[in-house]
C-alpha cells in the first residue's frame, strides 16, 4: 500500500488531467459557428464523442443534428434513430449506409450521395462534414460524387454543397470568418503547449487539425482576394497569417506560412498604394520582404528559391 501511494504521489502531476478542457474547447469551436439547425456528418472518435458529450451533457448546440457516419452503417440505427431524425426533417433514403451488394433480406442500402440529395432541397439547413467520409476515404475518394468541387473548409468542418449550385461567396466568406474567430480560444496567447501531450493522443492529433484549419482558412481568404479582389478577405488572410507567424512557436508550424504571409503583405501593399497611402504601402512591402526572407531561411523548395530570391533582392 505504501509503495502504491508513493507511485501515485510521484506521478500525480504528470497524469493529472482534471483541468484539461482542451477536447471540450475543440468541440465548442467545431459546433459553435455552425448556422442554426445545421446537419453534421461526423466520423472519428474525436468528433463523434465530443459532439455527443457537449449536446447530451452540456446542452450545447442541441439544434445541430449530429449524424454518426459509422453507426449509420448498422441496420439498427435507422430503426432507433429514424423516427427521431424524421421529426428533425432529416430523410434517411434506405435502411442502412453501405454498398449495393450488402443489401439483402429486403433491406435497402444508401450512399452518401443519396443521403445528401434526399436532404439538400430548397430552404433546407446546411450540411457539414467532420473527419472525412466513412469508407469513401478508404477508396481514395475526395467525397461524395457531385459534392466535392464546391465544398469548403469552414473552421473545423467542411461545408458540403452540390457542385452544380452557385455558391454565394460572400456568405461563405462571412461563415468562414465567424468560424475562424470562434477558434480563438485555442491561440489567444500563442499556440497551446501541446508538446506536454504524448504523440498520438487526441490533443496532439487536434494540433495538426488546427494547423490545417488555420492555414486553409487564410488560404481561402487569399484565394478570394486573388479571384474576386475581395478586400475583406485579404484583410482576414493578412490578420490570420500574421497572428500565426508572430505568436505561434510550435515547431510543427508549416514553413509555407511565411511565404503566404509575404504574399498577403505584398498584395496589401498594392492595395494601400492604390488608396494613396504611399508610406503605409512602403512599410507593408518591407514587411513582405522580411516574411519571404524568413521563408527562404526555413523551408523554401529549390524549385522556387531562385524566383523568390530574385523578388526579394528586387
Amino acid at each position: 500500500a505504501a509503495l502504491f501511494t508513493l507511485q501515485m504521489a510521484s506521478n500525480y502531476d504528470v497524469m493529472d488531467q482534471s483541468s484539461n478542457r482542451f477536447i471540450e474547447a475543440y468541440g465548442r469551436a467545431l459546433l459553435g459557428p455552425l448556422p442554426p439547425n445545421a446537419r453534421i456528418l461526423a466520423v472519428g472518435d474525436i468528433h463523434c464523442h465530443t459532439i455527443r458529450y457537449l449536446q447530451a451533457c452540456e446542452g450545447f448546440r442541441t439544434d445541430v443534428v449530429y449524424l454518426d457516419q459509422v453507426l449509420m452503417g448498422y441496420k439498427w440505427y435507422n430503426k432507433q434513430q429514424g423516427p427521431i431524425l424524421k421529426q428533425m426533417n432529416v430523410t434517411i433514403p434506405g435502411d442502412f449506409f453501405g454498398p449495393k451488394e450488402h443489401a439483402k433480406d429486403g433491406l435497402q442500402t444508401y450512399s452518401w450521395e443519396m443521403l445528401l440529395l434526399a436532404n439538400m432541397k430548397k430552404k433546407k439547413p446546411l450540411f457539414f462534414s467532420a473527419g472525412g467520409w466513412h469508407i469513401y476515404d478508404d477508396l481514395n475518394m475526395t467525397g461524395p460524387v457531385g459534392f466535392t468541387d464546391k465544398s469548403a473548409l469552414v473552421g473545423l468542418v467542411k461545408w458540403v454543397n452540390r457542385d452544380k449550385t452557385n455558391v454565394n461567396t460572400t456568405f461563405l466568406r462571412d461563415l468562414a470568418i465567424a468560424a475562424s474567430r470562434s477558434m480563438s480560444a485555442f491561440y489567444k496567447s500563442g499556440f497551446p503547449p501541446l508538446r506536454k501531450y504524448p504523440e498520438d493522443t487526441w490533443e496532439d492529433h487536434i494540433a495538426v487539425k488546427l494547423w490545417k484549419a488555420r492555414d486553409d482558412f487564410a488560404g481561402l481568404m487569399l484565394q478570394m482576394w486573388n479571384t474576386r479582389r475581395d478586400e475583406v478577405a485579404l484583410e482576414e488572410a493578412l490578420r490570420e497569417y500574421n497572428d500565426i507567424a508572430t505568436t505561434c512557436f510550435d515547431e510543427r508550424m508549416p514553413a509555407t506560412i511565411f511565404k503566404q504571409l509575404g504574399t498577403a503583405q505584398s498584395s496589401m501593399a498594392g492595395l494601400l498604394q492604390s488608396r494613396g497611402k504611399a508610406e503605409e504601402a512602403a512599410e507593408m512591402l518591407y514587411q513582405s520582404i522580411i516574411s519571404l526572407k524568413r521563408y527562404l531561411g526555413t523551408g523554401a523548395a529549390e524549385a522556387e528559391r531562385a524566383g523568390l530570391e530574385r523578388d526579394v533582392e528586387g
